[in-house]
């Protein structure tokens, strides 16, 4: 098949990389699997040095960490049955139901770390005794994500791979189609794992927690079915039914789980006696909490009433932690005497909405009680927040500032997702997980150890034949070479499509004459690249192994270039 220079689509905005066209053979083998190898991160045990950001490493455990909407090139399907290279990822629109279309039309993969896709509106649960992660995005596909990058879907839709997946552009308002629709998109693309009770899908889910005394039960809150979801891991296929509220029908009303209503449930959160703590998140918004004895579902009271909140956790001693929506604000709930404190200041400059913040419960990392907080500014401000327990030490990481380490460049943008969505932090280990628009997959934050590679601004002096690298790999070719087609068609600008040949993480351990060799042949295409020698074949190199896994792991420099 053909890759040709494109539009990008479905957005139809230019394609700036070079001119004329390449081919690939279709279908072509799955790359191989180079899983990311946890490394140990002890507890912080409350130390106050876990508030210096400066102590943390951020690694991508899900593929490479990618520039602000970035393509993973790969075939698609049109209606008219004719294929096209694509695509970005769909932007979140106006509200939680134009968000679901979005991430319900997108290709999600199942597979190793640098050979699926997770959709960056997930939120996640620690699996307990573990560094796995469970997740769940707004189209309603629940999956594990493995410490070393695996993802499997474990109920709800996910992407079949056995073809040429349909798409088709939005339409000129952002949401649905022109000619296909969501539903037959889904109906090409998707199967459906796991058996649903009624046959009742999630829709719009945005939370899920782990039951404290069954690892094995999962619950969810199914936000545009106005219930909460009960998850049994331990049936075959996974079962889900509904666990409190009455699906499709939109309300307050307190009594049995099963006779009450609740309005645009959106997070769910364990007390430690286990009760299940709800945020309704429809205007005007409360708190709800089901007792696991009784299955009551009863409205906390709480004075100022809340105002929409999105997000409730559970802190040490037992109060809620919440993120109003409406006011980008941080407030505790007191489970004794119902006041409603606002803590810390407003994160009122927000993009829009969205607001997700997590509790340090035991103290991983660092004081026990902290509060990290992810939201959404836009334009390369993607930010993280860390409170103090009562809100008086505010200390904050911006993306974008700072010495914190991310990856190979020591460049910090999108480290929270360039639009912030999720965080949660793990009760056994320094680490959390985040998520966001502009970040195709998660990224991992963990203690800064021996070992890891050091801080450079910029590759300090290799920057300038990194640069160089970077430029032949988006041209095709050397400076005043003959025109070529770019190599940012096969694999994206990081070195990461799906169009089944080798990518980064692979080739970064080959040798210098297997990469200069594969090179020469055209880096997967068919147009051969011999003018690619002496320091410009170094410099090139030298950008695919400072792009990869192995860049994370190793100090790597460019060195004496000895290539003819």
């Amino acid at each position: 098949m053909q890759v040709c220079p494109y539009t990008h689509f479905p957005d139809g905005s230019g394609w700036g990389y070079g001119a004329a066209c390449d081919t690939v053979p279709y279908p072509a083998p799955r790359p191989t699997s180079v899983p990311w190898v946890t490394t140990l991160s002890p507890s912080w045990a409350g130390s106050v040095t876990g508030r210096d950001w400066n102590q943390w490493f951020i690694e991508p455990v899900e593929h490479q960490v990618h520039d602000l909407y970035e393509e993973l090139p790969m075939f698609v399907r049109k209606a008219d049955g004719s294929v096209v290279v694509g695509w970005k990822y769909d932007q979140v629109y106006s509200n939680v139901v134009d968000s679901v279309d979005g991430v319900t039309r997108h290709v999600n993969y199942d597979g190793p770390r640098n050979d699926a896709l997770v959709s960056p509106y997930s939120t996640y649960a620690q699996k307990p005794g573990t560094n796995d992660w469970y997740g769940i995005d707004v189209a309603g596909r629940l999956f594990l994500l493995q410490a070393n990058g695996t993802v499997t879907t474990l109920a709800g839709p996910v992407t079949r791979r056995d073809g040429v997946p349909l798409q088709d552009p939005p339409s000129a308002s952002g949401v649905g189609s022109t000619t296909v629709s969501t539903a037959q998109i889904v109906a090409a693309n998707k199967v459906t794992i796991g058996t649903f009770e009624g046959g009742l899908l999630f829709n719009g889910p945005t939370d899920l927690a782990v039951d404290p005394t069954n690892a094995s039960v999962l619950y969810v809150a199914d936000s545009l079915n106005h219930r909460i979801a009960r998850v049994d891991l331990s049936t075959t296929p996974v079962s889900v039914a509904t666990y409190a509220g009455t699906p499709h029908v939109a309300g307050r009303v307190d009594g049995p789980r099963l006779q009450a209503r609740f309005d645009t449930p959106t997070s769910v959160a364990f007390g430690a006696t286990g009760d299940l703590y709800v945020t309704d998140n429809g205007r005007p918004g409360a708190v709800r909490e089901i007792e696991p004895d009784t299955g009551l579902v009863s409205t906390l009271p709480a004075s100022p009433a809340v105002n929409q909140p999105l997000v409730v956790r559970v802190d040490p001693q037992g109060d809620l932690v919440i993120a109003q929506s409406s006011t980008k604000t941080v407030h505790r709930l007191s489970k004794t005497t119902g006041a409603y404190t606002q803590l810390g200041s407003s994160f009122g400059a927000t993009l829009d909405s969205w607001i997700w913040l997590d509790v340090d419960r035991v103290g991983t990392m660092g004081p026990v009680g902290d509060i990290v907080v992810a939201f959404s500014v836009g334009q390369g401000r993607a930010e993280i927040w860390r409170l103090s327990a009562d809100g008086t030490t505010v200390r904050q990481h911006a993306g974008g500032t700072g010495p914190l380490y991310q990856g190979p460049l020591s460049i910090v943008v999108d480290a929270g997702g360039h639009y912030s969505w999720a965080i949660a932090v793990s009760s056994t280990e320094a680490r959390m997980i985040t998520s966001g628009f502009g970040s195709l997959g998660v990224t991992v934050w963990r203690r800064l150890l021996p070992g890891d590679p050091k801080y450079r601004s910029f590759l300090n002096n290799d920057y300038s034949y990194w640069l160089n690298g970077q430029n032949i790999y988006t041209r095709g070719t050397i400076a005043g070479g003959p025109a070529r087609p770019s190599f940012v068609l096969l694999r994206g600008l990081n070195g990461l499509g799906a169009l089944g040949l080798p990518n980064f993480d692979e080739m970064a351990y080959w040798s210098d004459a297997q990469l200069a060799d594969y090179i020469h042949a055209g880096m997967g295409g068919e147009v051969q690249r011999p003018e690619i020698t002496g320091g410009n074949l170094c410099d090139l190199i030298f950008y695919i192994r400072m792009t990869s896994i192995r860049a994370m792991r190793e100090e790597l420099s460019r060195g004496v270039c000895t290539l003819p």
